[in-house]
């Protein structure tokens, strides 16, 4: 199965934080899946670490990222495109973005963020 994490997912697998479920963690451990991060979520982590609303040490987490073994899935305009056009009363751009980039992928999303259902089935957590 491929997984796109969303961004406290990727930041809470990084640095081994409890808040990730069991579930969540059997899937992100289980090497029949591909595990993907986007960019988006590398940039939202910096951003609210930045404003003092993350750690500083999130500042950190693309390094962690690189070496995680997580693929980087690369953003390209079509998952903008889509995300920009979602019939969707949500205005995180960030899980809009995420959101767009699962479904034109075909992927699962590891998510706390129970918004998503609105818009997916594909949510697990």
């Amino acid at each position: 199965m491929r997984l796109l994490l969303d961004s406290h997912a990727l930041l809470w697998a990084c640095t081994g934080d409890p808040k990730l479920s069991g579930k969540a963690r059997a899937l992100i451990l289980d090497d029949g899946n591909d595990v993907f991060y986007s960019p988006a979520s590398l940039y939202e982590i910096a951003f609210k670490a930045g404003c003092g609303r993350l750690p500083a040490a999130a500042m950190h987490l693309p390094e962690a990222a690189g070496t995680s073994g997580f693929e980087e899935l690369g953003l390209t305009s079509l998952h903008l495109v889509h995300a920009a056009r979602l019939d969707w009363d949500h205005g995180d751009p960030w899980d809009r973005i995420l959101l767009a980039q699962a479904s034109l992928e075909d992927m699962a999303l590891i998510s706390i963020d129970e918004a998503f259902d609105a818009r997916t089935d594909r949510r697990l957590w």
